[in-house]
């Protein structure tokens, strides 16, 4: 088994340009701008792919797993962004018609006097 893995990971990638490097959660981490704890709970919820590495249960994860997981990630930003820039639009209209029907007014008690 030992030498099964070793044939896998290729830190460098050099000799086969199939096999990508293993990352370790830490190292995910970094590269995501998050903590350890939220990179496994994403691979606990199934949204990064990882390999459990035995004897130790230590995971593991694929450079091109964790690639494809940011390429996910910007997609679904894009969609939510898609969904609520109109949103902001009508939000933005809002405000605007808010501001300006509050600078039309008179403040205080009314001039106009009744004959």
């Amino acid at each position: 088994m030992r030498g099964g893995l070793c044939r896998l990971w290729n830190p460098s990638g050099r000799d086969d340009p199939k096999v990508q490097p293993l990352l370790t959660p830490a190292q995910v981490a970094v590269q995501l701008n998050v903590d350890t704890a939220t990179v496994g709970e994403l691979i606990a919820r199934g949204d990064l792919r990882a390999l459990l590495i035995s004897p130790g249960g230590q995971w593991r994860i694929a450079a091109n797993d964790l690639s494809e997981y940011i390429e996910q990630a910007y997609k679904t930003a894009d969609e939510v962004i898609k969904i609520l820039d109109p949103l902001n639009e009508w939000l933005e209209l809002q405000r605007t018609a808010v501001s300006t029907s509050q600078h039309g007014r008179r403040h205080g008690p009314s001039s106009t006097v009744v004959p």
